[in-house]
């Protein structure tokens, strides 16, 4: 990489700090030498403000006030000294930072042959790694105490190594194979979620058959880590939920927070699945239509993320807020509360103008989704069409298959409702076409088909024959989402 010009990694790490890490980066500069700190801080300033970088405007900007002879030496101090300072900042907070922090302590202290003082240290950071179960840096840490006892020659503390240090490694080496074990078959089921989505597909059965299996399920309570305990059962709140297995769902989800709430400790250096299994609480507990536990629950996740707020970086939070939405305009749904969905919408837009990116985009999308129905069955019918609009001008390969098909049927229905008619036949052609090309259920397609035809031409056979017809869902074999139902009673309101 070139340190001269417009790739170098010092825009992207100044554009990616928190507000807070910006305050602390410039308290650090301001305590460099006047025209250092001076030269700096207006290179961190300049760079700040762009959107679009551009070093050679950068350079010229910046000679114009100070003078230096090597433009990339300049923005390598820079960079390192946000390093340094992200590295202070981050130490309280951040278990790994900490810990590598003690043991340049006691390295230190140990190259200065104070041999007490780096016993001390390294027992600091034992009793830390120990603490987080961060077993491979304990490990690590066990080894530089077994080197020093042996160095010491006294031949008492080698025979007290030599009968309980051993001991030890092994312990932590059956810690490591525990999480590390868990951890996988979290990961391969989450993958099988991601590709499956469900187990209508046979394959996924047996691959989740396997894992459900595997000894480490089946006795989580044996497992003696937190982390060995809190991968198992993600694992099986994954599996059940695949499994529609609602209740047991739950009851994984409510154990692992029940596990969080026996260690606190845990919760900032696990914050994302923390606050991921709260928000999958809620989920159960609406697919339930528990309404009053989700509401609970949610405003555990809201006050949890307020509260371990530096925990998060930005994208994580940016993220955790957007579920928080999410779940507001789900709410909305099951309440038929249609007057709070514009001020949650027009949050999500503001993370989006702030954050948006390919890993928070399905959120916003389900969201400006939940947006477009609950606004036309609140009889908004203008800021409905300006969502199914925003979600029909997404690339289809961004899109949900099944967000894309709430899109185009509920246009066809504001077209309808707004007197449009000269618009419907045309939006039909792409319903039908779209149907055709993604969906081989043919029963849902022809349901549709009939469905608009008579709307269009008949409406007196459709309102007559209602349960024929309606609910549109109610044919395929599987209890309707929170999509579907709205989707249902989108259907509903144009036979009325």
């Amino acid at each position: 990489m070139k340190n001269d010009d417009a790739s170098h990694p010092l825009k992207d790490i100044i554009q990616s700090l928190s507000s807070s890490e910006k305050r602390y980066v410039k308290i650090e500069l301001q305590a460099k030498k006047a025209e250092q700190s001076a030269l700096l801080t207006k290179l961190f300033d300049l760079v700040e403000k762009q959107e679009n970088y551009d070093d050679a405007k950068t350079k010229q900007q910046l000679s114009k006030q100070f003078s230096f002879s090597n433009f990339a030496v300049v923005k390598n101090t820079l960079y390192e000294i946000i390093l340094d300072s992200l590295l202070s900042f981050h130490a309280e907070n951040n278990v790994d930072v900490l810990l590598q922090k003690q043991l340049s302590y006691a390295e230190i202290l140990k190259q200065k042959s104070q041999v007490e003082a780096t016993q001390k240290q390294l027992d600091k950071a034992a009793t830390l790694a120990q603490k987080y179960e961060r077993f491979g840096i304990l490990a690590d840490i066990k080894q530089r105490q077994s080197l020093m006892q042996l160095e010491s020659g006294d031949m008492k503390i080698v025979g007290e190594y030599y009968e309980t240090g051993s001991e030890d490694e092994l312990q932590i080496s059956d810690f490591l194979r525990e999480i590390n074990t868990a951890k996988k078959l979290a990961a391969q089921t989450i993958l099988l979620a991601k590709k499956f989505g469900g187990l209508s597909q046979a394959e996924s059965s047996n691959e989740l058959k396997k894992i459900r299996e595997h000894p480490t399920l089946a006795a989580i309570e044996n497992l003696q880590t937190f982390h060995g305990k809190m991968y198992a059962r993600t694992t099986l709140g994954v599996i059940t939920s695949l499994e529609k297995s609602i209740p047991h769902s739950l009851e994984n989800r409510l154990a692992l927070h029940e596990m969080f709430k026996q260690h606190p400790h845990f919760v900032p250096d696990k914050i994302q699945l923390y606050t991921g299994n709260l928000y999958n609480i809620c989920v159960t507990f609406l697919t339930l239509e528990n309404i009053s536990d989700c509401e609970k629950f949610l405003n555990l996740l809201q006050s949890e993320t307020e509260r371990h707020k530096p925990a998060f970086t930005e994208e994580n939070r940016a993220l955790t807020q957007l579920r928080i939405c999410n779940l507001r305009l789900q709410l909305c749904a099951h309440t038929a509360d249609y007057t709070s969905v514009k001020n949650i919408v027009d949050e999500v837009a503001e993370i989006e103008k702030k954050h948006g990116n390919k890993k928070l985009e399905e959120f916003i999308l389900s969201s400006y989704t939940y947006a477009a129905m609950l606004f036309y069955l609140g009889g908004n019918y203008d800021a409905s069409l300006q969502y199914v609009n925003l979600l029909l001008n997404t690339r289809e390969k961004e899109l949900r298959r099944d967000v894309m098909l709430y899109a185009r049927f509920l246009i066809i229905a504001l077209h309808y409702k707004m007197d449009n008619h000269v618009l419907i036949e045309y939006e039909l052609k792409n319903l039908r076409y779209f149907l055709q090309k993604n969906f081989s259920d043919q029963d849902l397609g022809k349901r549709f088909a009939d469905f608009f035809h008579l709307l269009l031409h008949d409406k007196n056979k459709l309102q007559k024959n209602r349960s024929q017809y309606l609910p549109l869902f109610a044919h395929t074999g599987n209890k309707p989402n929170i999509y579907e139902k709205m989707f249902d009673a989108v259907a509903e309101s144009v036979v009325r």
